[in-house]
């Protein structure tokens, strides 16, 4: 009853192609996109077998609507849940414990699949990829291109109604990588007609015709209806031609999902329905305990389910053959039922051990204003998720404050949380918001103090007045412990320093280090060591920054904390840069660098390169700054926009391109400067030894002398990234 691959030479021969590729060592991508029922995943399925025939190792995962919150959930379900899986379980683990999570997964999947691929060609295959998480996504845009060197072939498939904008930016990604993108569209009548014998075994009349011609080529669709012909004995052979045996046969296939449950027994259909808000898969337990009946007592019903393959078994769990299955018949549901089975179904995922954050994606769909238990369920699933995935915890977050009423203990601690985490998300309008809104008179002045040192950092990266405007209000809130004063006002001198206007910053820089001296904590005394080094530098005290930061280096064994500003290792180097003791720089740099890789938050190795970049620059070394500063930018595909980091690194390719009459580097450097805001000078602009300050003007009026006659091969953009430009 499997039909054959029909009405896909075309597809069937590009795969090939590609199969051959990394048969012989090159890497590639494929694509495979279409509406739904277009046969994406019986495709998929083809292109995995003829793989396996061929000896590579394959590694197939499915993307699930249900666990779109879970991230890099359908890539390290391929990886991990094989037999001969290329990652280590246990480093996976502890790599998902860090705080820029998805940076360092990211490093440990381009490593080991690296290293698998030279024993052989992959093949890694995610179906379904419109329903993966916003973490499997950007993993799917990164590694690809990245490996693309190796034997790694990679398929997806993608329904393209109604897909999300990151998925479609994605696939647009991939393809721009050189992706073979087959797009399946419907099957002509001559496939119609192949595919109708295959399925029938036999000749079908035009009567049969007429009817499967209804589902308009598309292959799911088709292969249901046939199916449901051939279940229901809607058809007999005559003399080698298959006829319909009654008129009474529909004018119209509306649903074969509704048709295929019309013939069920009630305990079945009951089955399949309850079955259909738990999402795609699920344990036979969970089954029983969500129909309120034995596991014995499923037997009947389950089997029947399984002969009309609605639901198939994967392993120890059930799933439905396939998602559209599961959206008709949940659609079927009336609303006011479909909401009480989702809620009995979070309740029964959660007594069987299910995390928050997995079921969080059905309590969105049915939580109301008041509804405490479903705010309380948001809250701790966006706890789970903060680390990994600040933008969908935030979302969780947030819902959960639009649930909890005012008056609720429960909710200042909610506002905090969501604004802390819409500002790690970068979603700074909606922090901002919140700040300004929600959190006066409300929550106790430490915890709002400690809400707008949270967007404070983050508004470091793009908008020195907002630092200044959000520690202010900070610091003017009564009975901050020292620690959080002390750090509001280092931070207000750097955002003073980011304005362009460095001499205000002076005052809190002093009040700082004055605090810190009494308070005696490492942490803090670096933080104001290092403020004060700011303030040094920009003011040109340059011999007085390296004392401070002599200092504050020396406290860093006892330092429990390093954001990428409190670095006192980075301050001093810049400040050796400044005194033209460029290879000093360099070398401190390449310490700072190596030891933020090895433990380090992956915010600081962006900050390194960046000062590497600029280190090697002023010491001619043109090639290996051109290389460290573009890995700078490719860093923005794992940790997000850096702000004036990489703004710092578009600033030097263009100094690059400037010196060197590179035109492509110069016009790269313009169209980024267009989109910058004009900065007035501070203290990413003026340091650096004899730097001109940091102006996007600059940019937009640097013309090449004259290009010069070289030889020299542009350097791997990959040797920035794993250091070992020098």
């Amino acid at each position: 009853m499997t039909p054959r691959i029909r009405g896909r030479d075309a597809e069937l021969d590009a795969i090939d192609a590609r199969l051959r590729a990394v048969r012989d060592g090159t890497g590639g991508i494929i694509v495979l996109a279409g509406a739904t029922g277009a046969g994406k995943s019986t495709l998929l399925d083809e292109v995995l077998r003829r793989a396996g025939l061929m000896g590579a190792e394959v590694y197939s995962g499915v993307a699930d609507p249900a666990a779109q919150i879970i991230p890099l959930d359908p890539l390290l379900g391929a990886l991990l849940h094989h037999p001969r899986s290329p990652l280590d379980a246990g480093e996976v683990r502890r790599l998902s414990q860090l705080p820029d999570q998805r940076f360092w997964l990211l490093q440990e999947l381009q490593d080991r699949l690296e290293t698998a691929a030279m024993s052989g060609p992959l093949i890694v295959a995610i179906d379904d990829l419109q329903w993966a998480d916003p973490a499997t996504l950007a993993a799917v845009g990164v590694l690809p291109p990245r490996l693309a060197a190796h034997a790694i072939l990679w398929v997806f498939t993608v329904r393209y109604a109604n897909t999300s904008p990151i998925t479609r930016r994605t696939v647009d990604r991939l393809c721009g990588a050189g992706a073979e993108h087959l797009v399946l569209s419907a099957l002509d009548d001559a496939a119609v007609v192949e595919v109708t014998r295959d399925v029938l075994a036999a000749t079908p009349g035009e009567d049969v015709l007429h009817v499967v011609r209804r589902a308009h080529g598309q292959p799911f669709l088709l292969v249901e209806l046939l199916r449901g012909l051939v279940d229901e004995g809607l058809v007999s052979c005559d003399n080698g031609t298959l006829r319909l045996n009654s008129p009474g046969l529909p004018q119209r296939f509306r649903d074969s999902i509704t048709a295929q449950l019309d013939r069920l027994s009630d305990p079945a259909r009951n089955l399949v329905e309850m079955a259909s808000v738990l999402g795609r898969s699920f344990s036979v337990e969970q089954l029983a305990e969500l129909l309120q009946i034995s596991v014995p007592e499923l037997v009947a019903p389950l089997r029947e389910v399984l002969r009309a393959e609605l639901l198939v078994e994967a392993g120890s769990t059930l799933r439905f053959r396939h998602d559209l299955i599961r959206e008709a018949v949940e659609a079927n549901l009336p609303t006011a039922l479909g909401d009480a089975l989702r809620r009995r179904a979070v309740e029964v995922m959660l007594a069987h051990g299910a995390p928050p954050a997995e079921v969080a994606a059905l309590v969105l769909m049915i939580s109301r204003t008041g509804d405490l238990a479903s705010a309380d369920l948001l809250a701790r699933a966006s706890v789970e998720l903060a680390h990994a995935a600040p933008a969908d915890a935030a979302q969780l977050v947030g819902r959960a404050l639009e649930l909890t009423p005012y008056g609720r203990p429960e909710r200042p601690a909610r506002i905090v949380s969501a604004m802390s985490l819409f500002a790690a998300a970068g979603a700074v309008q909606e922090a901002r918001h919140l700040a300004d809104t929600a959190l006066n008179g409300v929550v106790g002045p430490v915890d709002e103090a400690g809400a707008r040192l949270k967007l404070a950092w983050l508004s470091l990266q793009y908008s020195g007045p907002d630092v200044v405007e959000q520690t202010r209000r900070a610091l003017t809130l009564p009975e901050l412990p020292a620690a959080l004063s002390i750090e509001l006002s280092a931070l207000q001198s750097h955002g003073y320093a980011m304005s362009g206007d460095p001499r205000k910053g002076s005052d809190p820089a002093e009040r700082a280090l004055r605090e810190s001296a009494r308070f005696r904590d490492p942490d803090s005394r670096v933080a104001a060591l290092t403020a004060a080094t700011g303030d040094a530098l920009v003011r040109g005290r340059r011999v007085d920054g390296l004392r401070l930061s002599q200092e504050a280096v020396a406290l860093r064994p006892l330092q429990r904390s390093a954001r990428d500003v409190w670095v006192p290792d980075c301050w001093r180097s810049l400040l050796l840069a400044c005194l033209a003791r460029l290879d000093e720089a360099i070398e401190l740099s390449d310490a700072g660098l190596s030891e933020s890789r090895r433990e380090g938050p992956a915010a600081n190795v962006r900050v390194w390169m960046m000062c590497r970049a600029r280190y090697l620059w002023a010491a001619g070394r043109l090639d290996e700054s051109q290389a460290e500063a573009e890995a700078v930018l490719e860093m923005t595909d794992d940790l997000g926009p850096g702000g004036y980091v990489t703004e710092i690194a578009h600033y030097l390719l263009g100094r690059i391109g400037l010196r060197t009459g590179d035109r492509v580097l110069l016009s790269r450097a313009a169209r980024e400067a267009r989109r910058m805001p004009r900065r007035s000078r501070g203290f990413c602009a003026s340091t650096g030894s004899g730097s001109q300050p940091w102006s996007p003007t600059r940019i937009r009026r640097i013309r090449p002398m004259r290009r010069r006659s070289s030889s020299r091969r542009r350097p791997s953009r990959r040797s920035g990234a794993t250091g070992r430009s020098s």
